[in-house]
């Protein structure tokens, strides 16, 4: 008899108490899950995302094309059938190195202008700063806003 009454609790536990168990967490944890689908899912963020995405293509494609570009260039100068390629038995070095040379200078030139673009952008904007506020202090002292 003790066996039974063992047997219907967990009986009662597998078919009862577990599932509701279940759906009272999954009822608490929905509110903190939803928002974020929410706002994942919101208009704003898909305009957000897509337009982010289109101006990100567009920069990736025209640096990509300009590597591309240079790097065939230089191939084709190098390498290519033409009057100027070198044809002693040291180009194959001379292109090699030429070609790590290139590497390492480009590396080098992208985050020197990362750098100063990330410089001159930051003075640029204070001076407009700069600029705004002298022009608001003007308007405030002489009434006149020519803005």
């Amino acid at each position: 008899m003790t066996r039974q009454t063992t047997l219907s609790r967990r009986s009662f536990f597998t078919r009862f108490a577990a599932p509701a168990l279940i759906a009272a967490v999954a009822v608490t944890a929905a509110p903190a899950i939803v928002p974020a689908a929410a706002e994942a899912a919101s208009q704003t963020y898909r305009d957000g995302y897509r337009q982010g995405r289109r101006i990100g293509r567009e920069h990736g494609y025209k640096d990509g094309y300009k590597g591309a570009y240079k790097a065939s260039y230089v191939d084709e100068l190098l390498r290519g059938r033409s009057a100027f390629t070198t044809k002693s038995s040291r180009s194959g070095d001379y292109v090699r190195g030429y070609k790590a040379g290139y590497r390492k200078g480009y590396v080098i030139g992208y985050q020197a202008g990362e750098r100063d673009g990330s410089r001159h952008g930051r003075h640029d904007a204070r001076a407009w700063k700069a600029d705004l506020r002298d022009t608001m202090r003007r308007c405030m002292r002489t009434g006149r806003c020519d803005f």
